[in-house]
């Protein structure tokens, strides 16, 4: 998971509880 494309999907606001999930594990 890349965090830097994270975190631009998520300033414009989609859901990425999914890939935060999948990062934690």
């Amino acid at each position: 998971v890349k965090i830097k494309e994270v975190l631009d999907q998520y300033n414009k606001g989609q859901m990425l509880i999914v890939v935060d999930d999948e990062d934690r594990e």
